[in-house]
């Protein structure tokens, strides 16, 4: 870290080089000097993709500190825009002292009376404030904590036990337990979530086959939308693999790589249907393409496919998985209390975790609360992941927490979090 220290802009806004001391306070303060200089929880992102592996030095280090001996994967704080590398923003914010809006809507004044009425509630909700806390200090120098305020979402009420590419569309509709036509929170169709989520929110510029022009709508590109329903057919038995004869391949889950001769279609003795592009957008693919608007529907035009366009079937069903397979290894699905689907890129979150949307986040984070508290008289919390939860992933939670679903509704949605 000091060897390329020099050429930082910024280099006096870090610690000056102290070869005497030990790896771990280096960390800590260069994560305690970069969250106080930029108001950027970011390196929350990069501790969360480095705690899937736990060595001696990650236990003598805060969570929220990344060790920088690890490498990083599973990295979520990027979407694609048009082609183009774009940032998600949960928290709407651009940084943890509550400036920059990015969705300026309410404005300074009433985020700053936000964070008043959060003071004065928080003897009764446990995250106690001190004085000299009126000039907001998010990383305490002589404590290896920080303390940025947020919104506390919702609760993990369940995980899988299996990682995501192992398990099929109709394997993931079981965990959720909801009926095949069920809403997501966002009220948008859960099938239509699941895709969104299969990809992590990552939809680039795709061009259609055969077509000279980028289909771009609403997320939704042609090509990878057909393959995720092809491979719904396949996983729920409308669609059948045939390998080539002698060939010794398998296919490995529902996400491995076989060598496929031809699909044949298949009817597994049940009828399903679900609805998963909303007609009523005003949206060039939903008038153009009606065959999104349900599952039945896109079956009824794949049986009308002419023998070419079943010959690229294949094509469809691997570019589609092999964009998953770039998003979501090696991450863990859960659901949450009130409904919503994530992806954590830590596979040791558990059924109670919280998760919560932090001022100058990316993403939003699962928190544990600790057994103790060893800083303040509060409750402290360890960061457990990042994660990717359709419907938090552009500022909603901040932007909508008045109306944010609570077990007591008198429970202040917004708060300071310890995170130890």
């Amino acid at each position: 870290m000091y060897a390329v220290l020099d050429l930082a802009k910024d280099v006096d806004k870090y610690p000056e080089p102290n070869y005497s001391k030990n790896i771990e306070d280096v960390y800590i303060d260069f994560a305690r000097s970069y969250i106080k200089h930029t108001g950027s929880l970011e390196w929350l992102n990069e501790a969360s993709c480095r705690l899937y592996a736990q060595t001696e030095l990650s236990k003598q280090l805060p969570s929220w500190v990344p060790n920088w001996m690890i490498p990083g994967r599973n990295g979520i704080i990027f979407k694609n825009h048009d082609g183009l590398e774009d940032w998600y923003y949960s928290s709407r914010l651009y940084n943890i002292f509550s400036r920059n809006l990015i969705i300026d809507e309410r404005g300074l004044a009433e985020i700053s009376r936000e964070i008043e009425l959060s003071k004065a509630d928080d003897h009764r909700w446990g995250s106690h404030h001190t004085d000299e806390e009126e000039d907001f200090n998010p990383a305490p120098s002589h404590l290896p904590i920080i303390r940025p305020p947020g919104i506390r979402c919702d609760t993990i009420s369940k995980v899988a036990t299996t990682n995501i590419l192992s398990m099929s569309y109709r394997q993931i509709m079981a965990f959720i337990g909801n009926n095949l036509d069920g809403n997501h929170p966002t009220g948008l169709p859960l099938f239509k979530v699941l895709y969104r989520t299969s990809l992590m929110g990552i939809y680039p510029v795709n061009r259609g086959v055969g077509s000279l022009d980028p289909i771009v709508e609403s997320n939704l590109t042609c090509d990878l939308a057909k393959g995720f329903l092809l491979q719904v057919m396949l996983d729920y038995g409308y669609l059948r693999e045939i390998l080539p004869i002698d060939s010794g391949l398998v296919v490995h889950g529902s996400f491995g790589r076989a060598g496929i001769e031809a699909y044949e279609f298949a009817y597994p003795g049940y009828d399903i249907d679900f609805r998963f592009l909303d007609l009523n957008l005003k949206s060039g693919l939903a008038k153009n393409i009606p065959e999104f608007a349900t599952f039945r529907s896109f079956r009824a035009a794949r049986a009308a496919d002419k023998p070419l366009e079943k010959g690229l079937y294949w094509f469809l069903i691997d570019h589609f998985r092999q964009r998953v397979r770039d998003q979501v290894a090696d991450v863990k699905l859960f659901i949450t209390k009130y409904g919503y689907i994530g992806l954590a890129t830590n596979p040791n979150i558990k059924e109670g975790d919280i998760f919560t949307v932090l001022y100058g986040g990316k993403t939003p984070f699962i928190l544990r609360q600790t057994e103790s508290s060893k800083y303040q008289n509060g409750p402290e919390h360890m960061l457990m992941s990042d994660a990717y939860v359709y419907g938090l992933m552009e500022g909603e939670a901040v932007k909508h927490q008045d109306g944010w679903m609570r077990d007591d509704p008198e429970e202040p949605a917004f708060r300071y979090f310890t995170i130890v």
